[in-house]
């Protein structure tokens, strides 16, 4: 399922599924579908909830208006999405 927003956990936990096989575990910080957003493409990966969950949706619409407006502090997102990306890289492969 695509979304249309990068989702960032606030609280609770979520697991990632590639192929039906448990992939990673993600836990309150964390972000989902940043590499939907950030490559542009269809999600490479389900995430279901295991516990109960709550979550910020940061829609694509909004996020590319903060870039146009407030280009300082869209970098600062992107940056933190891409050390999200980048840990859960280095924990999980």
């Amino acid at each position: 399922m695509q979304t249309d927003g990068v989702i960032q956990i606030i609280d609770g936990t979520a697991v990632v599924k590639k192929n039906d096989k448990v992939v990673a575990q993600l836990t309150r910080g964390y972000f989902v579908a940043e590499m939907q957003y950030l490559m542009d493409e269809k999600p490479s990966a389900d995430v279901v909830a295991e516990t109960d969950i709550r979550i910020i949706v940061w829609k694509h619409a909004k996020l590319r208006r903060l870039k146009e407006t407030y280009p300082d502090l869209y970098n600062k997102f992107h940056l933190i999405l891409s050390k999200d990306l980048t840990y859960k890289l280095k924990r999980y492969l």
